[in-house]
């Protein structure tokens, strides 16, 4: 089977197009979020789940964001939490001694697995609250491709090779 030149530049021009972008284009995914949490009356609010990772075999590292209250111009933060645990696969990630009423944004780095749990403490005043997001940073599939020979006439064969990371198959169709 041959493929034509104008083909194979056209394929070719078409991997680099799609290679230089999604390189340049790598960005955060969230897993989970952006949830808010509520604090209520009476006992601390407890929220726990679990959640999953798309590519643990490949990124295990994220980052978990916390937005307390709600920032009303550059310095005044609004119902803000003044005491809470935040934990991610059973580890503290945040405690009492990081919020108060003056901290808006909290940032931490953390290691995910394919399954993953959070666990959440409030004890601050009812009707403040924190915004959780955690999120991966991603790196789209990356692909080179190759003819040998590299110049192919119309009706002859060639054999194309190909590496990819974070793809696991490829199509070329005429």
């Amino acid at each position: 089977m041959g493929i034509s030149v104008k083909r194979l530049f056209f394929l070719t021009a078409m991997i680099s197009f799609l290679f230089f972008y999604s390189s340049a284009w790598a960005s955060e995914i969230a897993i989970i979020g952006p949830s808010k949490f509520i604090r209520t009356t009476g006992a601390p609010d407890v929220f726990s789940s679990s959640f999953t990772a798309p590519f643990p075999n490949n990124v295990t590292a994220g980052k978990l964001i916390v937005l307390n209250g709600n920032q009303s111009g550059n310095n005044r933060v609004e119902d803000a939490i003044s005491s809470a645990e935040v934990f991610i696969n059973g580890q503290l990630i945040f405690g009492p001694s990081d919020f108060n009423k003056n901290v808006y944004y909290l940032e931490a780095p953390v290691t995910l697995g394919a399954n993953n749990t959070y666990h959440i403490e409030l004890r601050s005043t009812p009707g403040s609250y924190i915004t959780i997001s955690i999120v991966q940073d991603f790196n789209p599939p990356t692909v080179s491709i190759s003819a040998d020979p590299d110049a192919i006439k119309v009706n002859e064969d060639a054999v194309l090779t190909w590496s990819t990371t974070l793809a696991f198959q490829c199509t070329i169709e005429p």
